[in-house]
């Protein structure tokens, strides 16, 4: 059984973003356009949906939510889950995005433009082994914490995501969320009250006055051995 997952993708906002406008570095500028072009408002991401049960595919495409957490500006890694609804073997997938390296042209200082390596955690995903299971997918985002990432659309490349943001949660309205999904984050930051919400609220103007939560729709294809047990 096979469904189709069709994502549009609506004008970006990208005007706002006020890239530099001097680079000497061409290639820089030519990669920044090939990327561009990848958001194309006219285009479509495609992805097939494939039943866990099929065995003739060699990939796995998990379709459900995702939430990140953007805990400053301009972080320079930031984490998030997926939880895949159409699956019965995966209950959630850890994430781990950090931004690539990039030339000064090309850096947004709001995060309108962002070139991220997108690690995907599976834990426990070989019985009685306590080694996590990674793949890292290269993506594109734009629009800030209203986030739209896509993978690179390049030849040979087993792992694709897509994700668009739906909305963006702030202030202490992040607060059951972190304490939800993010309790490594809450308890590095909050050591002495990571336990108790509502300290951990009264404290999030001091220690995570940025904190952004950043919810919507994640599509997910991963090589079937990833997903194993």
């Amino acid at each position: 059984m096979k469904t189709d997952a069709t994502l549009p993708i609506s004008d970006l906002p990208l005007d706002w973003t006020r890239m530099k406008r001097q680079c000497s570095n061409v290639e820089h500028l030519r990669r920044r356009d090939r990327a561009m072009s990848a958001f194309d408002p006219k285009r479509s991401i495609q992805i097939d949906v494939v039943d866990e049960s099929d065995d003739d595919n060699p990939f796995t495409c998990l379709a459900g939510r995702a939430i990140f957490c953007l805990h400053e500006i301009n972080a320079e890694w930031f984490q998030g889950q997926f939880l895949p609804l159409n699956s019965s073997r995966v209950r959630s997938l850890g994430l781990v995005c950090t931004l690539r390296e990039m030339d000064d042209c090309m850096v947004c200082l709001d995060g309108g433009y962002r070139e991220l390596d997108v690690k995907v955690i599976r834990f426990g995903g070989s019985e009685g082994s306590s080694i996590p299971r990674e793949q890292v997918i290269q993506c594109l985002s734009t629009g800030g914490d209203m986030m739209r990432m896509r993978s690179e659309d390049t030849l040979h490349v087993d792992s694709r995501l897509s994700f668009d943001a739906e909305k963006v949660i702030v202030g202490t309205k992040s607060v059951p969320y972190l304490m939800k999904y993010f309790r490594s984050l809450v308890r590095e930051v909050f050591p002495e009250s990571f336990q108790n919400e509502a300290n951990v609220a009264n404290e999030l103007d001091i220690r995570l006055p940025n904190c952004v939560i950043a919810i919507g729709a994640m599509i997910l294809r991963v090589p079937n051995e990833f997903l194993s047990k």
